[in-house]
């Protein structure tokens, strides 16, 4: 098998496919260094070299030790491979690699592989890179700081919460009207996403936010999050301004239950 990838460039497709089916097949982890040689060798706009890649990605996928080792590989196409099947399998022993190698991709301005650094330490285990994820709610690049708010928000990390906030109050400054960025929506799905009352009650007091596109990204939230936000929304007929009166009045008609029925016969009276 090792002469047959050794002389593999000689051979023809069908044989260069079925020498490679064999391989994944039977986890042969010895022809790895013979695979990323070829992977090096072979331009990647021919057809092998995207079986090339799928073949090491299976042999990965049977290995964490093997995606760990290779994690620090010169070549960045394997590094982003690793990187990536670390992710899919969940491989929690990569966890310290790849943060290293995303405070080096930040450093310099890699932003793409930042991103994929990012995105695998979110399907891993979020708990283990919270420090990560709160160092990058702020970063330039918008891709990453919305993942970053993202998995803030499923973790419900409670440092962050006056930070999201701040993000929603300051989207009322943006010049453009309508429009809403990246990190802004996340910043309120993320808060919606903590189902406390201080969430719900800080949403709420931004029930007529200036900019009209968070405003409806704030209403849609409030009205997915049901019968939990009728109590909270019901004190708006009492101090609320008349528009916040028919956008509260606007979401308990899309949650519906007979609770927020009450709220609205109680307004009318």
């Amino acid at each position: 098998l090792m002469n047959r990838l050794t002389d593999f460039e000689s051979t023809d497709f069908i044989e260069q496919v079925s020498a490679l089916g064999s391989v994944a097949q039977n986890l042969e982890f010895d022809v790895i260094p013979e695979l990323i040689g070829l992977i090096g060798r072979i331009p990647g706009h021919e057809a092998i070299s995207l079986v090339l890649g799928d073949t090491l990605k299976t042999l990965l996928c049977a290995s964490e030790e093997q995606t760990a080792r290779l994690l620090s590989s010169e070549d960045p196409g394997i590094r982003r491979i690793c990187i990536e099947v670390a992710g899919q399998k969940k491989y929690a022993g990569t966890v310290g690699s790849l943060k290293e190698m995303a405070m080096q991709a930040d450093a310099v301005k890699n932003h793409g592989m930042l991103f994929t650094i990012v995105s695998a330490l979110a399907r891993i285990r979020p708990e283990e890179a919270v420090d990560l994820f709160r160092k990058f709610i702020d970063h330039e690049d918008h891709l990453v700081s919305s993942l970053s708010i993202d998995m803030i928000g499923a973790i419900k990390d409670s440092s962050s919460f006056g930070r999201l906030c701040s993000i929603v109050s300051d989207a009322e400054k943006d010049t453009a009207v309508g429009g809403c960025s990246l990190p802004t929506s996340s910043a309120i799905k993320s808060l919606a996403l903590f189902r406390s009352s201080e969430a719900v009650s800080f949403l709420i007091s931004w029930l007529h936010h200036g900019n009209p596109t968070v405003r409806r990204i704030i209403h849609q939230e409030l009205s997915a999050l049901g019968a939990e936000v009728v109590e909270p929304l019901s004190s708006v007929f009492q101090k609320g301004s008349l528009d916040e009166k028919i956008f509260a009045a606007n979401i308990l008609g899309f949650i519906g239950p007979r609770e927020a029925g009450d709220v609205l016969v109680k307004a009318l009276d």
